[in-house]
């Protein structure tokens, strides 16, 4: 996956974390995640000081997708909880 170097170095980190950790799970670390945003460990640290945090936000963002997905669902099926696990 290739990131354009017009978005901000941050920017770039967080999508690129975001896409190892959708690839390789928990088990992605700060050395590939710096080399898919081209840039270097030094710049994530700064950011973001630990795997953990950037692992805390792309679990953030799970979750909030995952709200998203079931308020739409509520909304197609109201009064129809069985509707919304039948998706």
């Amino acid at each position: 996956m290739s990131y354009q170097f017009e978005k901000p170095a941050k920017q770039r980190i967080l999508e690129a974390a975001d896409h190892m950790f959708r690839l390789f799970g928990i088990h992605a670390n700060l050395d590939v995640i710096a080399h898919q945003a081209h840039s270097n460990i030094e710049t994530v640290q700064k950011y973001f000081r630990y795997e953990e945090r950037l692992l805390a936000i792309f679990i953030k963002s799970l979750i909030k997708d995952s709200e998203e997905i079931w308020q739409d669902l509520e909304g197609d099926y109201p009064d129809d909880p069985e509707g919304c696990l039948r998706f």
